[in-house]
């Protein structure tokens, strides 16, 4: 009974995001309450933004909803705070306890909760006959009943492409890692679960999903072969147009795009009107509503998305983060190093921006809170990549934590208090000199060679030993 205890407390955050897509209504709202108590701590030690500037693109956000409310006189709006604190809370805690075990974690449980939403996604409407199972279960799209569309357990086919891709690109890291080791027997066995969510993209309907997935596996291509990739490119040349017949609702592509270009005009047009603040993600459907009349809940582009919804606030610092994404990617691949990490980050985040061209599966708070903890990730890695500093101080935490746990109670606080105090002492020389980055040069020749500890948490960093912490 004490090892359940203990396992449940030490893998909590790991436990609500299986209920987010088992239980999606349950686990939501046990990650907010992870997500509020982390920025409380956070506040209460006056660290809110001390863990990337990330931190301002939410506080951004945050600043364009309450605008938004304050100029559209609706106080409800401000309940969009809670979302935007939400995903705020989940990129603290990922900055502050992220580890190489708990990102392992995380990647296998998007593939296992991509091949379940699949599978009872298959099953007989059994769910669907039931309101309020499919509401806990996320098995049906609201206001439809017996929708033809794999919706999986996120309420919308369209949210359940997005989850199927990010395992795609999940799976595909993994089968890099043993092909790189000649493992050759693991990697055929992960084309068996590969196949089944390949097949949950296409069933899921969505043309955005499919060529996104086109795009994915080019990728995987290009980093496992070179030969292969280029065979792949002229298969696709010669084979262009019988490759279009396969495109899920091909028939119907030509009135869909059609209508995705109305709903991108009429949003250009009310972002016109509510430029400086946007109409927050639940006010945006009630002006699209009132101007042309017709009930349209978010601007199905995640660029007109967030300039729609939280205004030239919002809009800026997205394209101010994602253009950090980017350059770091870009530095990151073209520096000729096989960082362990880079292939897992090259394949699952230009899902987000590839689906986001014709959709905003991110408008979601679960697919959201799936892109959050992904992009905290990367955040996090290549935060270290670029700041050795941070990883060397980091490391210094991570050993005070553990002495935390180890020494009686009598002992901890004086000890705690010294080590805090020296700490804080070489936080403060890192951050105003050059003297770190000779520190981390220093301490990698002395370590050279020598063999890993073996402690619970280890840094999210390519400079540690090819063993992942289980």
């Amino acid at each position: 009974m004490n090892s359940l205890i203990h396992f449940i407390k030490e893998h909590a955050f790991e436990l609500a995001a299986v209920l987010c897509f088992a239980l999606p209504p349950v686990g939501l709202f046990i990650m907010l309450v992870f997500s509020l108590s982390e920025l409380y701590r956070h506040i209460k030690n006056k660290r809110l933004f001390s863990s990337s500037p990330v931190s301002f693109f939410f506080l951004c956000l945050l600043a364009a909803t309450t605008g938004a409310a304050v100029q559209m006189g609706e106080p409800l709006l401000l309940a969009e705070s809670l979302r935007i604190l939400f995903y705020w809370g989940i990129f603290l805690k990922i900055m502050d306890s992220g580890t190489r075990g708990r990102f392992k974690h995380f990647r296998w449980i998007v593939i296992g909760c991509g091949l379940y939403g699949i599978f009872i996604g298959w099953l007989p409407k059994m769910l669907s006959d039931d309101p309020v199972l499919a509401f806990l279960t996320g098995t049906e799209l609201f206001g439809f009943k017996h929708y033809n569309r794999l919706i999986g357990s996120t309420y919308n086919p369209n949210f359940t492409m997005f989850l199927l891709l990010i395992g795609i690109s999940f799976l595909f890291a993994e089968m890099l890692k043993d092909a790189g080791k000649k493992d050759w027997k693991n990697l055929i066995w992960k084309c068996i679960p590969l196949f089944f969510l390949s097949k949950g993209v296409f069933d899921t309907g969505s043309r955005a999903g499919f060529i996104s997935m086109i795009c994915i596996y080019f990728i995987f291509f290009f980093r496992w072969n070179k030969w292969i990739f280029g065979g792949g490119l002229l298969f696709l040349a010669l084979g262009a147009g019988k490759l279009a017949a396969v495109i899920p609702r091909v028939h119907s592509i030509e009135g869909s795009l059609t209508g995705r270009e109305k709903i991108w005009y009429h949003s250009y047009k009310i972002f016109e009107t509510h430029f400086l603040f946007g109409t927050t993600p639940l006010g945006f459907g009630k002006v699209y509503a009132s101007l042309f009349h017709k009930n349209i809940y978010h601007a199905h582009d995640i660029f007109i998305g967030f300039f729609v919804e939280y205004g030239a606030i919002g809009g800026i610092a997205f394209l101010a983060v994602l253009a950090m994404g980017v350059c770091k990617l870009g530095r990151l691949f073209f520096i000729k190093r096989n960082y362990r990490y880079l292939n897992i980050f090259l394949l699952s985040l230009p899902v987000i921006v590839l689906t986001g061209f014709l959709d905003e599966p991110v408008f979601s708070p679960q697919i959201g809170m799936l892109a959050v903890v992904l992009l905290s990730y990367w955040e996090r890695y290549s935060k270290r990549m670029f700041q050795p500093h941070v990883a060397f101080l980091n490391r210094l935490n991570v050993k005070h934590n553990i002495l935390k746990r180890q020494l009686p109670k009598p002992e901890l606080q004086s000890i705690s208090r010294a080590i805090t105090g020296e700490i804080k002492a070489i936080e403060s020389v890192v951050h105003e000199t050059t003297e770190p980055f000779e520190i981390c040069k220093k301490e990698a020749r002395n370590n050279r060679g020598k063999p890993d500890e073996k402690t619970p948490d280890k840094e999210l960093s390519d400079k540690t030993p090819d063993k992942e912490n289980e």
